[in-house]
């Protein structure tokens, strides 16, 4: 699911870049967050938003649990 939320977006569209990103419980204004901060970049840019990767992670999950992916043609 991180790769398929673009964070970014929602902070743009929804708070007008007034936001900050949040990937953890821990945000990035408490002291705890500077103990952690190497591990916490790392994993932000590990799941950072990629639609290509989520869809990519979603359907093999998705098939190895015998769904197929349906599509459907919508008529104008």
């Amino acid at each position: 699911m991180n790769w398929l939320i673009d964070r970014d977006y929602i902070n743009q569209e929804i708070y007008a870049g007034g936001s900050l990103p949040k990937f953890f419980a821990i945000t990035t204004q408490l002291v705890e967050y500077t103990a952690l901060i190497d591990t916490a970049r790392a994993l932000e840019s590990k799941y950072a938003y990629n639609l290509d990767k989520a869809k990519e992670v979603i359907t093999a999950e998705m098939e190895s649990m015998g769904a197929t992916l349906a599509r459907m043609e919508m008529a104008i």
